[in-house]
């Protein structure tokens, strides 16, 4: 058996999505496991963060990942804050409120402008909130996965479905451009 060559890498990804579709708390969720239903706006961005271990088992290569998540506010008004946290970043999970259809129509429009300026970066969509729809549609963002050749979730920050997951896909998709 091989032995695994070991690497110890810091990325910077993104949290991005409407107001309110639950981004901070996805964050809290899977960096404290830890989940409060209060509504507290963002203001700026603010930046947490978790230390993971991936495999590449293809490869032998044990990665020691830190992400560095940055939960950027949602307010499209302010794109220039949005421009500045785009910096730098090597991935990004793009979050809509699955019982708030505006913000599901949002996803493509934050998918463009973070590749306007970070580049053609891994990205995963989330439908989050799932715990709030009743009979959600796992296909609701399927246009968006083909369009960008990314993977997608239906999450709840709330019981924590899909979150570990979701970060986890991000980290290996982002070990691939390594």
């Amino acid at each position: 058996m091989p032995e695994y060559t070991k690497r110890v890498i810091k990325k910077k990804i993104c949290l991005l999505g409407d107001p309110a579709v639950g981004k901070t708390s996805l964050i809290r969720r899977y960096v404290m496991d830890k989940y409060d239903d209060e509504y507290l706006s963002t203001l700026g961005t603010k930046v947490t963060k978790k230390e993971i271990e991936i495999n590449d088992d293809f490869n032998f290569v044990q990665f020691q990942m830190t992400f560095m998540i940055w939960d950027v506010l949602g307010q499209k008004e302010f794109k220039r804050i949005h421009q500045a946290a785009f910096q730098g970043t090597k991935g990004a999970l793009i979050v809509c409120d699955l019982s708030r259809g505006e913000t599901i129509t949002a996803l493509d429009e934050w998918a463009t402008n973070l590749y306007e300026v970070a580049g053609k970066v891994p990205v995963i969509f989330l439908g989050n909130k799932v715990d709030l729809v009743e009979n959600p549609d796992p296909t609701v963002i399927d246009s968006l996965t083909e369009k960008y050749s990314a993977h997608s979730y239906l999450t709840s920050a709330k019981t924590g479905a899909n979150v570990d997951t979701a970060f986890a896909n991000l980290g290996e998709e982002i070990t691939k451009f390594l």
